[in-house]
Parts: structure tokens; sequence; C-alpha cells
């Protein structure tokens, strides 16, 4: 994770991120988000991930639990 903010594919076959993932064929991944784990001084120390075989569009709210999953993971 190289960002502060949360990393969504909705589709991964259809992103250009990850369409060439070997991983996500693989695994028959359809849909990732994570949300980093950040120190409070600003380092990434890995991610809360969450995966489907199906496409998925998160809510907002969905979004910031994540997040909310992230900075507790972090305490």
């Amino acid at each position: 994770v190289m960002s502060s903010t949360p990393y969504i594919v909705e589709d991964a076959t259809a992103d250009s991120r990850t369409a060439d993932n070997r991983f996500a064929h693989a695994h028959q991944v359809r849909s990732y988000a994570c949300a980093p784990i950040v120190t409070f001084d600003g380092h990434s120390l890995g991610a809360v991930a969450v995966m489907d075989t199906k496409v998925r569009t998160l809510s907002q709210e969905q979004v910031a639990v994540l997040q909310e999953l992230a900075a507790i993971v972090m305490e």
C-alpha cells in the first residue's frame, strides 16, 4: 500500500491496475478493497483487505468501516 487512502477495485478483470494480476485470476477475485494501516507518523505497515469472487461496489459507509478497522488494528 503506497497511499494513505483506501484502494478499491470493483471488477478486477476490467480494472487496468489488476486485469493482468495472476493471483486475482487464479483465485477468481473479482473485487478487492483495502484500507492502509498507517502509523501516527505516516508509515504504512500493511492493510486491512477484503476480497470477493463477485463484482462489488462499496458504499461510503462500507469504506468508512474498512478504514475504521485499519485504525483499530493500528491502535
